[in-house]
């Protein structure tokens, strides 16, 4: 709220939640859009992007931009990019692929050997 141009009118429109691992689910069933901007770490292979992927297998679309959140201000821009990111994030973050990944570590550590 300390950067809005006007707090008071602010906090009456928005509500900022905390990331929560036990209510991320029931919060994100109350929201339309999920707007997780760009963090300050840097990104690299072990830099999860859990929030998103949470928020894409809720239904909701995620701005990280202010261009994406003017995007999602039109109700069928956020049904056609949640229904997309819902069935990619389906394919391609199931706990099965990570566990393969592991499988294949551990025999190529065991080669090594």
């Amino acid at each position: 709220y300390r950067w809005a141009l006007n707090p008071e009118e602010f906090k009456k429109k928005y509500k900022f939640y905390k990331y929560n691992e036990e209510t991320f689910y029931k919060r994100l069933q109350t929201c339309d859009i999920c707007v997780l901007p760009k963090g300050f770490r840097p990104k690299d292979k072990f830099k999860s992007n859990n929030r998103t992927i949470k928020a894409y297998l809720a239904g909701l679309p995620v701005a990280k931009s202010i261009d994406e959140l003017e995007k999602y201000m039109d109700s069928n821009n956020r049904i056609k990019d949640s229904e997309y990111n819902y069935k990619k994030a389906i394919k391609e973050y199931d706990v099965k692929l990570s566990i393969q990944e592991y499988k294949e570590l551990i025999d190529e550590l065991k080669n090594n050997k």
